[in-house]
């Protein structure tokens, strides 16, 4: 059974001050680079993704320096990896958080607001596909507007895609199903509502460790 861990924190609790104290986590380069970034929420997702994933590689026995590099398409990966870590991270207003595995072959996390304001008529023929809009009644079509949205997001982004996959073409029905380890909905707090989806051919199990980080005594 391969082991998946979520860590999230709240940056609406972090301050200036907190980012101050995190910089020594930073390599020259990456502190460099912090250094550039003038909004405040830019700047408390780029410390705090590295400081989680500082938090999780101590699961893994693994406390070397890492880069956080991106694929073509975006989807983040860490370098070096000797022990074959897969990451994803996502983030709200109020939320940032890193889903890490190992020995998994795709993983994917998305989080959303579920007070957000969007158009959800205008985007429900992108979001759901044909066989989903037939089973599904059309006042759920809004009610599990972001249940679908972020576990399409996190489909995606475990593939490393991104939206160059339409979420249209994707669907909770069956013929999926035999590529999950496992796609379970979470909920980081009250306001918060998300996906964690993980694919592989092989593996069939993963027992799922969700951590709220503790930054400076505040939650």
């Amino acid at each position: 059974m391969s082991k998946i861990f979520l860590y999230h924190v709240d940056k609406s609790k972090i301050d200036e001050s907190q980012l101050s104290v995190l910089e020594s986590i930073l390599s020259a380069t990456e502190n460099k680079r912090f250094k550039k970034i003038k909004m405040i929420d830019a700047r408390k997702n780029f410390i705090l993704s590295r400081f989680l994933i500082n938090k999780a590689l101590m699961n893994f026995n693994c406390a070397q320096r890492f880069h956080i590099g991106r694929t073509i398409y975006g989807k983040p990966y860490l370098s070096p990896n000797p022990k074959n870590l897969k990451i994803s991270i996502s983030h709200t207003r109020d939320i940032i958080c890193l889903l890490i595995a190992k020995n998994i072959e795709f993983i994917g996390v998305d989080i959303e607001e579920k007070n957000r304001k969007i158009n959800k008529k205008g985007i429900i023929n992108f979001l759901y596909s044909p066989d989903e809009k037939l089973y599904l009644k059309t006042k759920d079509l809004y009610k599990n507007f972001f249940k679908y949205w972020t576990f399409k997001e996190a489909f995606t982004k475990a593939l490393g895609k991104g939206l160059l996959i339409p979420f249209n073409q994707i669907s909770f029905s069956k013929k999926y199903q035999k590529y999950y380890v496992t796609s379970v909905p979470i909920d980081i707090n009250s306001n918060t509502t998300g996906f964690i989806v993980c694919l592989d051919k092989n593996e069939r199990s993963a027992d799922i460790n969700i951590n709220n980080v503790i930054i400076g005594g505040i939650k």
